[in-house]
């Protein structure tokens, strides 16, 4: 019996003597892929659900059931109803996009951050110190890199004037942090993003403090495609009335946790919201 074969049998009987699954799928992950066992680290070894051997591998599929870990997650956030109305805020509150159902938006790669010479080396010192502890999040990992060829994400600024942020019935000064500011994301067909670019016309910009604020709440904003809203503490960078804090809040990553606490490879409307609020029910009785 090839040596990589017997090493398979091992690991998933043994691992399965101590899986960490809970046997709940909330039907966020549909499809059904396969890799080289060789590729996966202990915890996604935990997650085999079906395998075929190859000549010279073991291919394996990892089941869509939710860990301990992100059962817990789930619960924590859906069963808050402060932050289920905020979340609801900040990602749906225009259900409709175009007559149809607004789709949430995340990101399945690293986030390589590039940030141009272009900003003030005083800026690019504030927002690193900003972002860079922003480590607890799970399935959102950004990295800071020296090139602009190892980046997916560029900060620089704008070569082309960026117009002051209006609405339909009323156009704002550029302290509101969509004027003179922009990000732009590029989406694969599952909604998921792999590339940004983030400017600001500096240049323009008549008051110079307004720099650093307004690229923390567009990065930020970026993350999920979140909608400002007025109706947010100054504390949050998701208000119109941010206060330039000095660290990421409290509530700010609990909206980070639960726009993450799994990636789905389907569509997810604020239709699916509210069925995974209605599962939070069935599943998390006791917590």
């Amino acid at each position: 019996m090839p040596k990589f074969l017997i090493l398979f049998i091992f690991l998933l009987f043994n691992f399965n003597a101590v899986v960490s699954q809970t046997g709940v799928d909330l039907g966020l992950n549909t499809k059904k892929s396969f890799v080289s066992i060789t590729s996966l680290n202990q915890e996604d070894k935990l997650k085999i659900k079906d395998y075929f051997i190859t000549d010279n591998d073991t291919l394996v599929s990892l089941g869509n059931e939710l860990t301990n870990a992100e059962l817990k997650m789930f619960c924590k956030c859906y069963t808050n109803d402060s932050l289920v109305n905020k979340y609801r805020e900040a990602v749906f509150r225009m259900a409709m996009d175009n007559g149809k159902y607004r789709k949430s938006n995340q990101w399945n790669s690293d986030i390589n951050i590039f940030i141009d010479k272009s900003i003030p080396r005083k800026v690019r010192k504030k927002f690193t110190e900003f972002y860079k502890p922003l480590t607890s999040i799970n399935n959102l990992n950004l990295n800071f890199v020296s090139q602009v060829s190892e980046a997916n994400y560029i900060i620089k600024e704008s070569e082309t004037l960026i117009e002051n942020f209006e609405s339909n019935i009323t156009k704002y000064g550029e302290n509101h942090p969509l004027s003179k500011g922009e990000y732009k994301v590029i989406t694969d067909k599952n909604h998921k993003f792999y590339g940004a670019t983030l400017t600001v016309s500096i240049r323009e910009l008549e008051d110079k403090t307004l720099i650093v604020p307004k690229l923390k709440q567009l990065f930020f904003l970026s993350l999920g495609q979140f909608i400002i809203n007025k109706t947010f503490p100054d504390t949050s960078l998701v208000s119109t009335l941010y206060n330039n804090s000095k660290i990421i809040s409290e509530a700010d990553l609990n909206l980070l946790n639960m726009h993450y606490f799994k990636i789905f490879d389907k569509e997810f409307t604020v239709k699916e919201f509210y069925r995974l609020l209605r599962e939070s029910k069935r599943y998390c009785k006791n917590d």
